[in-house]
């Protein structure tokens, strides 16, 4: 029997965490060049605001990095034939959705005209006519490879729900 074996490996969460660790690298370098010259000034408050506006974005960014990295860090995706099988290696913990049986599949990705550095995070879940559940996010496979795969044929598509949200954490 044929299957397909998906992990995250480090260089799929290097690729997608990209634009989030370059911009809190960003505001860790804005943040010593303020400290050093403003506060030679005494202007305490532009460092004060600076913060705060840089703060809205990265904070944001690493709970959602941290969130995407929590579902995807020692899990497996196993693609069969006629199931998919998502696995806990830490755990040991195994859900198995037979593809007859899977009854709705949920896309959640961001707005499209979203500008933020999570803009290529996105996960999508497959639930069956049981209520068993597998989450998969982008560190283990996107909803277009997922398409794609020889032996996830046998999944209608036309069950498929898109949600867009600013900040699609799992």
């Amino acid at each position: 029997m044929q299957e397909h074996i998906y992990r995250a490996t480090k260089k799929s969460i290097f690729k997608k965490s990209f634009l989030i660790w370059f911009f809190v690298a960003v505001h860790v370098a804005v943040n010593v060049l303020m400290i050093l010259s403003l506060s030679q000034k005494g202007n305490a408050w532009g460092i004060l605001f600076v913060n705060v506006t840089l703060s809205v974005i990265s904070i944001p960014s690493l709970i959602i990095f941290f969130n995407y990295y929590k579902y995807a860090a020692n899990k497996i995706l196993t693609i069969t034939y006629n199931s998919l099988k998502f696995t806990d290696k830490k755990t040991g913990e195994s859900i198995e959705l037979m593809n007859a049986d899977i009854d709705k599949i949920y896309l959640v990705t961001n707005r499209s005209l979203s500008r933020f550095p999570w803009i290529f995070y996105d996960y999508f879940y497959l639930v069956d006519t049981h209520q068993n559940k597998i989450i998969i996010n982008c560190y283990l496979i996107d909803i277009r490879h997922f398409w794609l795969d020889t032996l996830t044929r046998k999944i209608n598509s036309d069950k498929l729900t898109r949600r867009e949200s600013y900040y699609p954490l799992i």
